[in-house]
């Protein structure tokens, strides 16, 4: 019954595209050292403490906000912490040794994690269960994290094949899935797996149940809530979508789903209201947010200075692309220059070749939604400016890539289809099959040479003698 329901519905496209995704997270989860995405750190010790039961973190230590951590996790992370921003430093034998003999010690020490404190722990769950599932069966820490990670990456896979499931998503959508950004984050311990996949099934489910045809059901409109609740939760320039969420309710005369919206935006503001109020550290700019947020409110000209500069200024917006495109580990891994034309260019063959705006365009939602994306856009680096950015500056330069990718996966799952005719459809497909073995070969060759390659080799004495 179930595979009659659920996964028979799913076309042949769909399945294989999410199963390329989840493969290739899982060979980039056992590729890619531990740690090595950005904060990674920080997201495995906010999913731990959830296994302790901290929801809300209230903890002040010199470094700003965090909680007690087990001490073999600290020690393991310790190990790791040589990789990040130096290129040169490689994985060694020595270095897996030493680290892998660390085990859940039970005892615990303080330490900070300011800049994930601020986000509500819903997308942390599958994390944490993978965590607390490990130190149940007493693992090591090393396979631990990689539980963790695996959990995490299921749950994605199982979002969007929920998303293919109500409707095959847009070719468009794949490719974005399919770049080594997006590849390389599937592959960690970090909340970005679950929030791209949200934002493909999010816009679907909007499309599905606020059609004016057909009456909204309570059950209908509580998942949708649920799911925007969880999405916002971590990624709060989507909140113009929790408002839209409102307003369509509103619209429907769905009592449940109006006020439970409601809650849930009242829940958000007073969690932001009490990160502000009790985080602190979330950067090193020395000045706490509240004061930026006033200095930017009494001097209105100087924040769109700023954001005029973000998103006009060229070496700016290329530094956004390349980061869009992918640069790995913590930004510190960049890809060769041919990859980034290359895989642009054929994502934006395979937007233009799915591009289908009036499949939608007459559906009630789509106005409203399109508005609410095109806010949320605008919101990213306002939130950004305010609380991770130095302060003065020019333009937002705490804004990378990667975090336009929820964005442009709900932008396309509004505007592109898989209703085209079948020359483009071949089409979109070469490109996108093109895009997946491009963008598989370029992420694990960048991940060999930046973490297992070394750039010098010593010669053997006989040769050296011969010379």
């Amino acid at each position: 019954m179930l595979k009659k329901c659920f996964v028979a519905k799913i076309e042949m496209v769909d399945l294989l595209a999410i199963f390329a995704i989840f493969i290739s997270g899982i060979v980039l989860t056992s590729l890619t050292p531990h740690f090595q995405s950005p904060d990674e750190f920080n997201h495995i010790k906010r999913a731990y403490l959830l296994t302790q039961g901290e929801i809300l973190l209230n903890q002040i230590g010199p470094s700003g906000t965090g909680g007690d951590i087990d001490t073999g996790l600290l020690a393991y992370m310790n190990a790791y912490e040589v990789l990040p921003f130096r290129p040169n430093n490689k994985v060694t034998k020595n270095l897996v040794e030493t680290a892998e003999v660390e085990r859940w010690k039970r005892d615990k020490a303080f330490s900070s994690l300011p800049n994930t404190a601020a986000y509500m722990p819903f997308q942390y769950i599958p994390i944490a269960i993978g965590l607390k599932i490990s130190e149940i069966l007493d693992l090591n820490i090393r396979n631990s994290i990689y539980v963790g990670r695996i959990f995490n990456l299921f749950t994605a896979i199982l979002i969007l094949i929920f998303a293919a499931a109500i409707r095959p998503l847009p070719l468009a959508v794949y490719g974005i899935l399919f770049l080594p950004m997006s590849l390389f984050q599937f592959g960690s311990a970090n909340i970005d797996p679950i929030s791209f996949s949200l934002s493909a099934l999010i816009p679907i489910l909007f499309i599905k149940y606020f059609d004016e045809k057909n009456k909204l059901e309570n059950r209908q409109a509580i998942l949708l809530t649920i799911l925007i609740l969880v999405f916002c939760s971590s990624r709060y320039n989507f909140l113009p979508i929790l408002l839209i969420n409102i307003l369509l309710n509103f619209k429907k005369r769905n009592a449940v789903g109006l006020y439970l919206s409601i809650g849930s935006l009242l829940l958000i503001t007073f969690w932001i209201y009490i990160s502000l109020e009790k985080n602190t550290g979330i950067t090193l700019r020395g000045i706490p947010t509240n004061e930026v947020v006033k200095y930017y409110i009494t001097h209105p000209l100087n924040l769109l200075s700023v954001l005029s500069e973000s998103f006009t200024n060229i070496n700016v917006l290329k530094g956004y692309g390349r980061s869009f495109i992918g640069t790995l580990g913590w930004l510190d891994s960049p890809l060769p220059d041919y990859a980034y034309y290359l895989l642009s260019s054929l994502l934006l063959f395979l937007i233009v070749l799915s591009l289908h705006i009036n499949e939608y365009r007459k559906k009630y939602p789509f106005f409203w939604l399109i508005v609410g994306i095109f806010c949320s856009l605008i919101l990213l680096p306002i939130i950004l400016l305010f609380v991770y950015n130095n302060h003065p500056t020019n333009f937002v330069d705490s804004l990378q890539g990667r975090y336009l990718i929820p964005i442009s996966i709900f932008l396309f799952c509004l505007i592109c289809s898989r209703r085209i005719n079948a020359a483009r459809k071949i089409m979109s497909l070469i490109i996108l099959l093109l895009l997946l073995m491009m963008s598989i070969k370029i992420t694990v060759s960048n991940e060999l040479t930046r973490y297992y390659i070394s750039g010098k080799i010593e010669m053997p004495s006989l040769i050296k003698g011969a010379i």
